[in-house]
C-alpha cells in the first residue's frame, strides 16, 4: 500500500510539472496574418500607419522608397489582415505612401432576365470593394553604412574642436567619395565619444538618419 502511494504520489508530480512547462514555456507566437479578407471602411481594416524602421539596399538616391511588394507585405504584416489589393490605388514617396479605394465597376448583362424581387436584384458588389478616405502609411526606409561607403579613406583632414562640424564635414567628404552614400541631412550624423585619435574615428548614426551603424574612418588630423 505504501509503495502505491509512493507512485501515486510522483505521478502526480511529474504531470503537473508537465502542465507548468506547457503553461510557463516560450514566448507565444506573433499571430499570423488572417487569410479571411475583410471589406469596409480603409480606416477600421488598416488601422497600424506607421510601419516603422525598414531596412533597404544603398543606391544612388536617398534612402527612403521602397518596392511595391515590400509595402503590401509590411501593411498586411503590421495589420495582421489579408488586403484585396486589386480594388485598391497605391501611390509611394521617400518614406510615406497612400491608399486609395477604387470606384466599384460593374459590367452590364447581355441578356437580364425579368427581376421577380427588385429587394433581392440590387447589387451587392459593393460588398466586395473599399470604401472610405484615403489612407496615408509612413515608414523610415535605412541602409546600412557600411554597405553605403566602400571608400573611407580620406587622408589628411584639419582637426576642428567642434566635433559636430568636425563630422559635417567628414559627411560630405564621404558623399562625394561613395555614389550609394547620399544622405539627406549631414546632421544626422555624429563622432562616437572616445573613438577620436590622430589616425581615424568612428562616425555613429542618429535614429533618425537614413542609415544605420557605425563607420570606421581613416584620417590624419591635422
Amino acid at each position: 500500500m505504501k509503495k502505491l502511494l509512493i507512485l501515486l504520489g510522483a505521478f502526480s508530480m511529474t504531470a503537473t510539472s508537465s502542465a507548468a512547462v506547457i503553461a510557463c514555456g516560450g514566448e507565444e507566437p506573433e499571430p499570423e496574418i488572417s487569410d479571411e479578407i475583410i471589406y469596409g471602411d480603409l480606416k477600421d481594416i488598416i488601422k497600424n500607419k506607421d510601419l516603422g524602421k525598414i531596412e533597404v539596399e544603398p543606391t544612388t538616391e536617398t534612402p527612403g522608397k521602397i518596392t511595391e511588394e515590400l509595402f503590401k507585405e509590411k501593411v498586411e504584416k503590421n495589420n495582421k489582415q489579408k488586403i484585396d489589393w486589386s480594388v485598391l490605388e497605391i501611390n509611394l514617396a521617400s518614406n510615406t505612401g497612400t491608399i486609395s479605394a477604387l470606384e466599384p465597376t460593374t459590367e452590364p448583362e447581355v441578356n437580364p432576365e425579368p427581376e421577380v424581387n427588385p429587394e433581392e436584384s440590387v447589387l451587392d458588389a459593393d460588398k466586395n470593394f473599399y470604401t472610405g478616405e484615403p489612407i496615408t502609411i509612413v515608414w523610415k526606409a535605412q541602409a546600412d553604412i557600411q554597405k553605403a561607403v566602400s571608400l573611407n579613406n580620406l587622408g589628411d583632414v584639419k582637426d576642428n574642436e567642434n566635433e559636430d562640424e568636425l563630422c559635417k564635414s567628414l559627411i560630405s567628404q564621404l558623399v562625394m567619395k561613395n555614389d550609394k552614400f547620399n544622405p539627406s541631412d549631414t546632421a544626422a550624423f555624429e563622432i562616437k565619444e572616445g573613438s577620436k585619435t590622430a589616425t581615424g574615428l568612428t562616425i555613429i548614426c542618429k535614429a533618425d538618419c537614413d542609415y544605420f551603424g557605425e563607420l570606421q574612418v581613416r584620417v590624419e588630423l591635422t
